[in-house]
């Protein structure tokens, strides 16, 4: 019997590896990136307002990019109050 169920628990245990990958090399890497380039947009936008700043504009730039890359993952706090709808505008 253990030989028969030795498949099984191989691919639960390649499923939680894949799983765990994905979350510490994608998930949690682009919510990090997305946090720290929203940040900076935040205080750029805070010292100096204005449309035409090239560096206000860079930094919207990099944080839009960020958000696209984090977009498709629809769960957890994105989900909250609308966060990911609010953000996707």
């Amino acid at each position: 019997m253990a030989v028969l169920m030795t498949p099984i628990a191989s691919q639960a245990e390649t499923r939680r590896e894949t799983i765990a990958t994905v979350i510490d090399t994608h998930i949690l890497p682009g919510f990090e990136q997305l946090a720290l380039s929203t940040k900076a947009l935040s205080k750029q936008a805070t010292d100096a307002c204005d449309p035409t700043s090239e560096r206000l504009r860079a930094s919207y730039h990099i944080a839009f990019d960020t958000w696209i890359s984090a977009s498709h993952l629809r769960f957890g706090r994105t989900e909250v109050e609308d966060r990911a709808f609010a953000l996707a505008f």
